[in-house]
Parts: structure tokens; C-alpha cells; sequence
């Protein structure tokens, strides 16, 4: 994962907007391709501060717990995780509802173990327990 940082101008106004995103790169047919993750937002960090960001938040997204950084990238990440969360959840199909099952108990210690049927396999296993 890394940070981009876009820049978009408005043609009317001549106003130049610089805003953050998320993006991931992923292998397909025709070759690598960036995916956009989530938009960060405007703010005003440098590229070590980015690259830092990028980490902290890959590592929220696998769970895994670092060494703590700036309160200021730390409560970044945790608004960019929870967007991220937001948006992968609202693209996951909804699994229907399973049918619970009713299995009959069985008592380890009181069952006994009758001379089978088959013959083979299950014989040599029974014969060696």
C-alpha cells in the first residue's frame, strides 16, 4: 500500500485542491494495476509522513500492532482504517443464515467399540487400537 497525493484543478476558478488517497497494487491479467482504497483527505504532510501513514495503516488493516508514531499520523490512520473498513464491508455479499444443526451427544468415556462389519482397513485399524 501507498499514499498518492492528487491534485486536481478547478477550471473555472483556477483553484488548485491537493487531497491524499489510499491505493494498493494488484496483479491481473494485463499485467499490475493500481486500485484506489479510500480518499485520505487534505493534509499537509511530507513524503516521509506518507510513507509512515501508508505503514501504520497496512498494519491496522492486517492487525498487526507496531511501535506507536505522532498522535497526528496515529489519529489519521485510525480515520482512514475505519473508512476502509466502511467501504470493504458495504461490498461484502451477505452470507444466508446457516440452519443450525441438532447433533446427538455421544459419551467418550460409556462408548464401546463391536466387531464391525467391513473387513480391511477399518479391521486392521480396530485390531491395532
Amino acid at each position: 500500500m501507498f499514499i498518492v497525493n492528487k491534485e486536481i484543478i478547478n477550471h473555472k476558478t483556477g483553484k488548485i485542491y491537493n487531497y491524499l488517497q489510499l491505493m494498493e497494487t494488484i496483479q491481473t491479467e494485463e499485467g499490475p494495476r493500481t486500485r484506489m482504497l479510500v480518499h485520505i483527505g487534505n493534509f499537509d504532510l511530507t513524503i516521509e509522513e506518507q510513507k509512515i501513514l501508508a505503514l501504520i495503516i497496512e498494519n491496522k488493516i492486517k492487525g498487526v500492532n507496531v511501535v506507536k508514531f505522532s498522535d497526528k499520523l496515529e489519529e489519521i490512520a485510525t480515520k482512514v482504517f475505519i473508512k476502509y473498513n466502511n467501504k470493504t464491508n458495504e461490498h461484502k455479499p451477505t452470507e444466508p443464515e446457516k440452519q443450525k444443526c441438532s447433533f446427538p451427544e455421544i459419551d467418550l468415556y460409556t462408548s464401546k467399540i463391536d466387531s464391525s462389519r467391513f473387513t480391511g482397513s477399518e479391521l486392521v485399524g480396530l485390531e491395532f487400537w
